[in-house]
């Protein structure tokens, strides 16, 4: 069969590099965000939307970020939690990402958080599922996305772990937490804990079972990734794999390109100005899905076979921080198919790969 000739074999040396898609293109706003200061806002206050109790006092629900208002507190449950490391530019203190959501918000809706601090010690460092506590943080955003910024000293955090029996944490410089917001805390690990039983009795029975706040997951077609930003943030898929690339400063992580042969008009031109994209034939690039693989999925993506077919599932679609469409395949819910299996997903695909190859 056809394919179109993708040198998919390098590493990530010619893509923009971690630090530099994470954080502004401006060298002097990353020390900007260092000597943040302000004051906190009113015009955050607004409850979740769930069972949960209200918000302790003071602190603001993930879905009611709007950007630029001033320093706020955040309730979160950890999604992602990336590496510690320096960051490339400014005063070059430590920097950690993480994502976090809270009951207010959907998949896909998490908020990239930024901690910087002088000690690497001093970062958090949560697990997934954790709760994390923050006071001071800025509520900012970059271009499309939203962020949270904590500068170095100027924030404070506590960690409430979701693992039975482990010991919470907090930064050396923070006080207890107040008996209000560890209750809170636990109902949220609760909630959280009911909401992915949920969803496992769901995946396992093949049906869809009410949830607390979040709704299923369908197969979705690679030119309709938009609707699902508008729905729950999480598709399950059946593509072609073009190259794989390992992350030179981070050995658990890798970058998956992947198609369905059909046509995303959004990558038509967005897919264009990257130079991490020079190995992909320009007419071929409105066709290519960028797919971050991280914990249990970064253990399989080295095993992936190069214009292999695969069915993703569980896979998060969002918007990176220049605004283009993105995956993030966390779980290794990854099957690999062979061309004749009686699978109508893959025969769709290969039937999309025929059409391709005639219009060569």
């Amino acid at each position: 069969m056809k394919r179109p000739s993708i040198g998919g074999d390098e590493s990530d040396s010619k893509r923009i590099k971690s630090d530099e898609a994470d954080c502004p293109r401006n060298p002097s706003d990353t020390e900007k965000i260092d000597q943040a200061e302000g004051t906190a806002s009113s015009t955050h206050t607004q409850e979740p939307k769930s069972d949960l109790p209200k918000l302790p006092e003071g602190f603001v629900s993930i879905d009611a970020l709007s950007r630029g208002e001033g320093i706020v507190s955040v309730i979160g449950i950890v999604q992602e939690s990336e590496p510690i490391l320096r960051a490339a530019r400014g005063t070059r203190d430590w920097k950690q990402s993480l994502r976090i959501g809270d009951a207010s918000t959907r998949p896909g809706e998490r908020v990239r958080v930024n901690l910087f601090a002088k000690d690497e010690s001093h970062l958090p460092n949560p697990n997934i599922g954790d709760i994390l506590i923050l006071r001071g943080v800025r509520d900012t955003g970059y271009q499309a996305a939203s962020q949270l910024v904590g500068s170095s000293g100027g924030y404070t955090w506590h960690i409430v772990c979701k693992k039975p029996g482990s010991s919470d944490r907090k930064a050396p410089w923070t006080t207890p937490l107040e008996p209000a917001v560890v209750e809170f805390c636990q109902r949220l690990l609760d909630w959280d804990s009911e909401k992915n039983e949920t969803e496992a009795v769901s995946e396992l029975l093949g049906l869809e079972v009410d949830k607390p706040v979040l709704v299923g997951r369908s197969h979705t077609l690679l030119d309709g990734l938009q609707a699902a930003l508008d729905g729950n943030g999480y598709i399950d898929t059946t593509v072609e794999v073009l190259a794989i690339h390992p992350y030179e400063t981070e050995p658990n992580r890798y970058t998956v390109w992947a198609t369905d042969y059909t046509r995303n008009p959004e990558w038509e031109s967005h897919n264009s100005g990257f130079n991490f994209f020079d190995w992909c034939p320009v007419p071929f690039r409105p066709y290519a899905f960028r797919i971050e693989f991280w914990d249990d999925a970064a253990v399989v993506a080295p095993t992936m076979k190069k214009n292999g077919y695969y069915n993703l599932r569980n896979t998060c679609v969002r918007r990176d921080n220049f605004g283009l469409i993105e995956g993030r395949q966390r779980e290794a819910k990854i099957t690999l198919l062979n061309e004749d299996d009686e699978y109508p997903h893959l025969k769709a695909l290969v039937q999309h790969t025929v059409n391709a190859s005639l219009r060569q």
